[in-house]
């Protein structure tokens, strides 16, 4: 599945650039390049990222390629999201997103401006603080998973996502 979280194009897709025999899924993700991470807290933007974690409890989707313009703040609030909820820790939340510094724009401006320290410093802190502070007491993962079923993610939804994600280690 070609799961393209741009869904500002003013020319849809009909299909994916992978070819036509891949499903593509169309959304506008949210931002967060809100201060204190609430961009995924905007209404307009629930749907879409509704729509994008649902992708990841079909199992028919999968492999899925996420398609972005940066790769950050878009796809790395759906990654961050998603592996958060796996279980991954902080640290390596952390460096993920480091990761994604490396691209050709990760240190210049975008075509909006923004400049990209700007774009790890605080975002990404405010995703995360945002996340780690939906309930009090509780891990990371756990409130990923409180938050995901705050905007509609069904508790069958979630278990299958962990069943498609997540691998025995004998």
């Amino acid at each position: 599945t070609g799961l393209d979280v741009r869904g500002d194009s003013s020319k849809p897709l009909l299909s994916s650039p992978l070819g036509a025999s891949v499903n593509y899924i169309e959304t506008k993700g949210p931002y967060y390049v809100e201060p204190y991470g609430r961009g995924i807290e905007r209404e307009d933007y629930r749907d879409a990222l509704v729509t994008e974690i649902r992708t990841f409890a079909n199992a028919e989707n999968f492999p899925i390629y996420i398609h972005c313009s940066l790769g950050r703040d878009r796809t790395g609030t759906l990654c961050f999201l998603i592996n958060a909820f796996l279980g991954v820790s902080e640290m390596d939340l952390y460096r993920d997103y480091e990761l994604s510094m490396m691209s050709r724009t990760g240190k210049t401006q975008d075509h909006e401006g923004v400049i990209g320290q700007y774009m790890v410093s605080v975002p990404f802190t405010g995703l995360y603080r945002y996340i780690k502070n939906f309930q009090k007491n509780k891990t990371l993962q756990q409130n990923t998973e409180a938050f995901m079923l705050s905007i509609g993610i069904t508790a069958d939804e979630i278990a299958a996502i962990k069943a498609n994600m997540l691998e025995e280690v004998k």
